[in-house]
């Protein structure tokens, strides 16, 4: 058997020890708790008197913010004086640009007309000169343009295969490089975005008057070259009038020329032009021939399915009527007072709409008796005139057009006779084409005559042969 394990009974001395070591722990416990409440207050304290600072610090910063903003207004108002100022002086020296440019063509002027006076020699050397100009740079500026773009368009193409054996090539760098690329510039654009907001809402004063003068710079802009053009127009009326019909003129002349090449171009390729249509009308018929073989073709294959489908959508057909035809029936025997009742009160509701109307137009005519008579004379003699001039009309056009009149109705007779004399051949032709025919035919007709003639005499003979039951009176 197994030793048993001794236990250990504590001493009275242990037992002192232990409960002096429990009292030592409670009596640190509640001194523990009066130093963290402690601290927490001073804690506190320190925590207001740091919130008391920062809103003296808040304060002080708002104060300054308004002196800022005061001065930035008192800056702005200043830049605004300062700015009408400068354009005020701008505006000085274009004037005084202007009158000495003025000066300096006055004076030109009496130059050129003290060393030309009739001003011909001087007119011949400008347009020597245009001319001169325009005939040499004109093969040139057309080569170069066309040389121009075709390098641009060669470096285009360069640029875009490369770009795109580039993008063959490494596919996947491309694509992640090209998410990459949309997500930064989509970061920055809403950064900018957030910089631009913030920066209005702090300098919203600034931001309006900027506005303000940006708007009215616009519009004084505006109407100084609105100024200058009508001045312009007024100053050189009669070179933009000219100008105007030239340029009209020069529209006429392209869009005649262009006629005038379409019209020789057909002319000159009519043949060409014939065959062609008439080739696009023959395709035409053929593609309409064939696609009217396929259907017969196909209906011919399919005969008996397309007879059997026709008969079955004819019978639907009919089925439907008549089930139309006998739910209208039951309705009606199902209704068949409703109905009635319904048919009479819009009868009665159709005579009482007549009879207003009668009775509307009776009253009119009674209250505007002579308003009535005048408008039925004036149409009486509104029709009299159109009447009138109809047949003035026929009668003016027959006595101015009589030659074609006569023609007319001569040609009439003739197309008659003309008609008459093929009718005529047509049956003379049939009558000795078909005589075996004609010559039956009309001993046909002679027989039935002369039958017709023993019938008659048989009828009239008396009447003793009556009763006769002969041979020889049968036959007779």
């Amino acid at each position: 058997m197994p030793a048993q394990k001794a236990v250990k009974l504590p001493s009275v001395s242990d037992r002192g020890k232990r409960t002096a070591g429990e009292a030592a722990t409670v009596g640190g416990g509640q001194e523990w708790s009066v130093s963290t409440f402690l601290l927490n207050a001073a804690l506190l304290e320190e925590y207001v008197k740091q919130a008391k600072d920062r809103e003296d610090i808040i304060a002080a910063l708002r104060l300054e913010l308004e002196m800022q903003k005061q001065k930035l207004k008192n800056l702005t108002t200043k830049s605004m004086t300062r700015f009408q100022a400068l354009d005020e002086e701008i505006e000085e020296y274009k004037q005084r640009d202007e009158k000495y440019v003025m000066d300096i063509r006055k004076l030109n002027e009496k130059i050129e007309t003290l060393e030309d006076p009739t001003g011909e020699n001087r007119r011949k050397e400008a347009q020597r000169k245009r001319i001169m100009t325009r005939f040499m740079n004109h093969a040139l500026a057309r080569s170069f343009d066309r040389w121009r773009e075709n390098a641009h368009e060669k470096i285009e193409q360069r640029k875009k295969c490369r770009s795109v054996i580039q993008r063959l090539l490494n596919r996947n760098l491309a694509f992640t490089f090209q998410r990459w690329k949309e997500a930064v510039s989509e970061g920055e654009e809403l950064r900018a975005k957030a910089r631009n907001v913030v920066y209005r809402l702090k300098h919203a004063g600034l931001v309006e008057c900027f506005e303000l003068w940006i708007e009215h710079a616009s519009e004084q802009r505006e109407m100084k070259a609105k100024a200058k053009r009508i001045l312009a127009r007024m100053l050189n009326g009669a070179l933009a009038r000219a100008f105007q019909t030239w340029v009209s003129n020069a529209e006429e002349m392209a869009e005649m020329r262009s006629k005038a090449a379409r019209v020789i171009g057909r002319w000159l390729n009519s043949t060409l032009l014939q065959a062609l249509t008439l080739w696009a009308d023959h395709v035409q018929e053929s593609k309409e021939q064939k696609a009217k073989a396929r259907k017969v073709v196909a209906r011919m294959l399919k005969g008996a399915m397309v007879q059997s489908f026709s008969a079955w959508m004819e019978l639907v057909q009919d089925v439907q009527a008549e089930r139309t035809i006998m739910a209208k029936i039951l309705r009606r025997m199902l209704n068949a007072q409703m109905s009635s009742a319904f048919e009479r009160w819009c009868q009665m509701v159709e005579e009482k709409k007549e009879q207003e109307a009668k009775t509307r137009r009776v009253v009119q005519r009674m209250l505007h008796g002579g308003l009535v008579q005048c408008f039925d004379f004036w149409c009486e003699h509104v029709a009299q005139e159109k009447e009138n001039k109809h047949k003035l009309k026929q009668v003016v056009t027959r006595f101015t057009k009589a030659a074609m009149v006569s023609a007319y109705y001569r040609w009439v007779d003739v197309v008659d006779e003309m008609k008459d004399q093929k009718r005529k051949m047509t049956r003379f032709v049939k009558y000795y084409s078909n005589g075996p025919l004609i010559r039956s035919f009309d001993n046909w007709r002679q027989a039935v005559e002369e039958a017709k003639e023993g019938a008659g005499e048989v009828d009239a003979a008396p009447p003793e042969h009556a009763s006769c039951s002969c041979a020889k009176c049968s036959i007779s």
